[in-house]
């Protein structure tokens, strides 16, 4: 007896192979992929950089300077604080010194300090600075009887030294330097006997 073949035989299809087409998309994969296309792009465009490194030096900075300080009143014609007597004018001198080599300022004032409305008054104002090389400048003055207050006999004449410009406008007080300035003073006292104007 003969039979016919089955012409109508199908493949059995695996069952336990799952399709791609369902398959069931994973929270984990998704954030490992997103994570590793991150870094590769990091290390992608870190490549791409120059490799070149700049070291960086040392700040170097100018030693501090010194403290300011003062000028100094060198070689005066008579000791601060001496007594002179004259009858008509009286000649003083000194030289000056900066230690910073500083511009200086001088100034001459008659009886003061302390401030008296009367007789204070300044007798010489240097407005424009000595230049900063003037070490060892001589500085004099002669001092006469229009330059004093009439009604005194015995006068304190001061001369001071300074690194910054004296003040001008204050009234009350005849020796006023701006800090950071600093002055050096030295003072005598004159015996000018000046007859009172008719």
């Amino acid at each position: 007896m003969t039979t016919t073949p089955d012409i109508n035989v199908r493949v059995a299809r695996a069952r336990d192979v799952a399709s791609t087409r369902h398959a069931r998309r994973s929270p984990l994969a998704r954030l490992l992929l997103k994570t590793g296309v991150k870094l590769l792009l990091s290390f992608a465009a870190a490549s791409s950089m120059s490799a070149c490194i700049i070291p960086v030096g040392p700040e170097f900075q100018d030693p501090p300077g010194g403290p300011n300080a003062a000028p100094e009143i060198l070689n005066p014609n008579f000791f601060t604080g001496t007594a002179v007597a004259s009858t008509s004018t009286q000649d003083f001198s000194f030289t000056v010194s900066d230690p910073n080599g500083d511009p200086m300022w001088f100034r001459w004032v008659a009886d003061f300090p302390p401030f008296d409305v009367n007789a204070s008054r300044p007798i010489v104002v240097n407005t424009n600075s000595l230049p900063a090389n003037s070490n060892g400048k001589p500085i004099e003055e002669t001092i006469h009887c229009g330059d004093l207050f009439a009604g005194f006999s015995t006068h304190k004449i001061v001369a001071a030294v300074a690194d910054h410009p004296f003040r001008l406008d204050v009234r009350n007080d005849l020796l006023v330097v701006d800090p950071p300035g600093k002055m050096t003073v030295i003072s005598w006292t004159l015996t000018l006997t000046c007859q009172a104007p008719q």
